[in-house]
């Protein structure tokens, strides 16, 4: 049964992802949304701790990817007529992202991860970018470096988010904080994905965005080495 409901879950999360790329944002949320049911249900049952762990994970991963389908259809939106829709997906988007983040922490469930911790504020930044989340920020930085020191050390990914943390801290400019991540010699797929989420920050008017814009010319430019 194990089994059975992953290959079923990972299946539908393929189908979502192929929906979100070729846009067609609906679809994709309602395919990640039968997971997410298939997931829920195994996991109210669930009694061994690994396997709970195991759903756990997956939950966080629909949820964050439903947040990126929401994000992805609300900032698609670049009609003024159409600003109110903008704000409903961002919105949502923010709101899967709060769900996944509930999944993923450690002291919860036992996942180690921090997808849905950083992106659920780079979504409240996109919603409003004056808002004052600062020692949220701080909060989620602190986390992931314990996560670096312990069971994710060397980890692309949140060497990536810790190194974004730092950005929009505003702490240090982009060279130093892009500084670590780089000297991994990260994958295209992980510079591409930083890019997507580097571009709509700078085209809001959260405070650092020259050092956004800068950011977003040091990535392309390793992008480009690849």
């Amino acid at each position: 049964m194990t089994t059975e409901i992953l290959d079923e879950v990972r299946d539908l999360k393929t189908q979502a992802k192929n929906r979100r790329d070729d846009k067609l944002y609906k679809e994709g949320t309602t395919i990640a949304n039968r997971a997410i049911k298939s997931l829920e249900s195994s996991f109210e049952s669930a009694v061994k701790e690994s396997w709970r762990t195991e759903l756990a994970s997956e939950l966080a991963d629909c949820y964050g990817l439903i947040g990126g389908i929401q994000r992805r259809w609300g900032l698609s939106l670049d009609d003024p007529e159409t600003a109110e829709k903008y704000k409903e997906h961002l919105q949502m988007s923010i709101d899967a992202y709060d769900k996944g983040h509930h999944f993923e922490q450690e002291d919860n469930y036992g996942v180690v991860n921090s997808y849905n911790l950083v992106n659920r504020l780079v979504g409240r930044i996109l919603l409003t970018p004056d808002t004052d989340i600062k020692e949220e920020m701080k909060s989620a930085r602190a986390i992931i470096s314990d996560q670096l020191k312990q069971k994710r050390h060397g980890d692309i990914w949140a060497l990536a988010d810790k190194s974004l943390l730092q950005l929009l801290l505003g702490e240090t400019e982009h060279n130093a904080a892009w500084t670590e991540f780089l000297d991994q010699s990260p994958p295209y797929y992980a510079l591409e994905s930083l890019l997507d989420t580097l571009e709509p920050l700078a085209a809001c008017n959260f405070p650092i965005k020259t050092e956004l814009e800068a950011s977003i010319d040091l990535l392309e430019d390793e992008l480009e080495k690849l």
